[in-house]
């Protein structure tokens, strides 16, 4: 051999490195696509996480001043709240709100209860009232069900099911939450 062919096989053809750019710019463009599809599903869980985050806060929001209120009176449905709530009212069956005092109140009863898809708070007789869950949760049942409100004997408990659907983008992902509350103010 030559000194002349020996140089001439130093280094890659134009065929070679055409090859070369074009399997390289296949696999990045199949990462890329992996990449965004990873990000997508990823923005959709931080928002079906956001949203389920808030229907807990709400609840446990209501647990904790329920825990702490006295008097509590469950209505059914249909049936408004009474100015007055006496002793309490109790109902196995299921309430669609309560009322009750919260700690240190004694003439302004705090009312929850579900309204068009969503759970709103009433203190006292204010009419529009504050809603405690976000838009992207429609509450599909709020059942309130409690026991011992008008027996001095009984610890009074309430028991609260929550049943929706958190809306993210075109899915709808379905819960069902369920609490036990004792009164602490026994």
């Amino acid at each position: 051999m030559t000194k002349k062919y020996k140089n001439k096989e130093k280094g890659f053809t134009l065929i070679e490195l055409m090859v070369a750019t074009s399997i390289f710019s296949m696999v990045m463009l199949a990462s890329l696509g992996a990449l965004f599809t990873l990000l997508g599903a990823s923005k959709n869980s931080r928002a079906t996480h956001t949203a389920m985050d808030n229907v807990n806060f709400a609840l446990e929001s209501m647990t904790r001043s329920i825990r702490m209120g006295s008097k509590y009176y469950c209505i059914e449905a249909g049936n408004t709240p009474p100015p007055n709530l006496g002793n309490g009212n109790n109902c196995s069956e299921g309430g669609t709100a309560i009322s009750f005092f919260p700690q240190g109140e004694k003439e302004t009863p705090t009312t929850y209860m579900s309204e068009n898809g969503t759970i709103k708070k009433y203190i006292g007789e204010d009419n529009a009232g504050v809603q405690v869950i976000s838009d992207a949760v429609n509450v599909e049942d709020l059942s309130f069900y409690v026991t011992g409100a008008g027996d001095s004997n009984k610890q009074p408990s309430v028991f609260i099911r929550l049943k929706g659907v958190v809306r993210v983008k075109e899915k709808r992902i379905p819960f069902l939450i369920q609490t036990f509350i004792n009164q602490r103010n026994y």
